[in-house]
């Protein structure tokens, strides 16, 4: 009797030792506390990418979401997070040190590359290489190109065909034309596009006949209308007009291309964040891996069809989003030279 007593506070006292084992175990120290539950990598992976405002922000994202998803399926334990920002919101992650681990980015935005980016090096393959040499500086490449926006002189074909102007007319016989007839260019308003700029470049004979800034979504009223013969496009109109066509509310675009070479300020960048600029932490050198590998996919054929699928020109040589009719003249105007301006300033 006397043996089982004292053997009551030894069962007590390991029944209190099997019941605390659990809060014993969450109270240890982190590194103990793995060590019991097995190694984890330091790195949360996710990878969050940050598209600053672009020339078509909802097609692209759109885009870049499902590459992120296909890429998930086949890197399993990496999630890709892909939000938009403006181009106010950017600075002020930027100056806060709270930056995603990479950003797609139009020119003109980061004019301090070298700063609060990593240069990239590799992966430009295939793709159009004045728009890859545009984002170098110092001798090192700070962004791989995504996308390419697009200028030409958007115009209704039934307005023109009394012009007798057509894809290879010469601007200077167009200026002719154009000072006969008392014609004249819309163009919209300069933001991050500048497509006064584009003209410029484009046919700086023409330039002089730039009479009124049309807001983009008016301009195919204003076409149809007659109060205009040619707008300078974008890759906003560009992107309009065949929602437009789609829906059998457009018209039969003239498209034209005039110059010995294309200009564009709408290429969109991948650029990889310095870890000392991002707020979030972790193994950057593992996120950078994971990073090149997105990359990879982005700017694969596949993938980059699958841009064009979505209505945007892609970075890839040889890659067509109009394969005919009049619309695909700005394409074929695309195959020329490209004149890039600095992607960073």
């Amino acid at each position: 009797m006397r043996v089982w007593i004292a053997r009551v506070p030894l069962f007590l006292l390991a029944l209190a030792c099997v019941l605390a084992a659990p809060w014993a175990l969450s109270a240890l120290p982190v590194e103990q506390k793995s060590f019991l539950l097995g190694s984890r990598p330091s790195w949360e992976g996710i990878l969050t990418v940050g598209v600053v405002e672009s020339f078509d922000q909802g097609n692209l994202t759109g885009w870049l979401s499902a590459r992120a998803r296909e890429f998930e399926g086949e890197n399993q334990g990496v999630l890709v997070s892909v939000r938009e920002m403006n181009v106010s919101t950017y600075r002020a992650l930027r100056a806060s040190c709270q930056l995603p681990d990479a950003l797609v980015l139009g020119p003109g935005v980061e004019g301090a590359p070298e700063e609060a980016l990593l240069p990239i090096s590799g992966g430009s393959r295939g793709l159009r290489q004045e728009a890859v040499a545009a984002a170098e500086r110092g001798g090192l490449q700070y962004g791989l190109p995504l996308a390419l926006g697009a200028y030409g002189l958007l115009g209704n074909q039934a307005l023109v065909d009394g012009l007798q102007i057509g894809p290879e007319t010469s601007s200077e016989a167009m200026a002719r034309v154009f000072e006969e007839q008392g014609r004249w260019i819309g163009c919209p308003a300069p933001s991050l596009a500048r497509p006064d700029l584009a003209l410029e470049a484009l046919a700086p004979e023409l330039k002089p006949f730039v009479r009124l800034a049309i807001r983009a979504k008016a301009w195919p009223e204003f076409a149809l209308d007659q109060r205009t013969v040619f707008y300078v496009g974008t890759q906003r109109e560009v992107l309009r007009m065949r929602q437009l066509q789609a829906a059998g509310r457009g018209f039969d675009t003239c498209l034209l291309t005039p110059g010995e070479k294309s200009y564009t300020d709408q290429v969109l960048y991948l650029c990889a964040v310095n870890p000392s600029f991002s707020g979030h932490g972790g193994d950057a050198a593992s996120r950078l891996e994971v990073l090149g590998r997105f990359a990879a996919l982005l700017l694969g054929e596949e993938a980059q069809g699958q841009l064009t699928d979505a209505g945007l020109f892609a970075a890839r040589e040889g890659l067509r989003l109009y394969q005919e009719g009049n619309m695909a003249a700005l394409e074929a105007g695309l195959e020329k030279p490209l004149d890039v301006p600095a992607a960073f300033g």
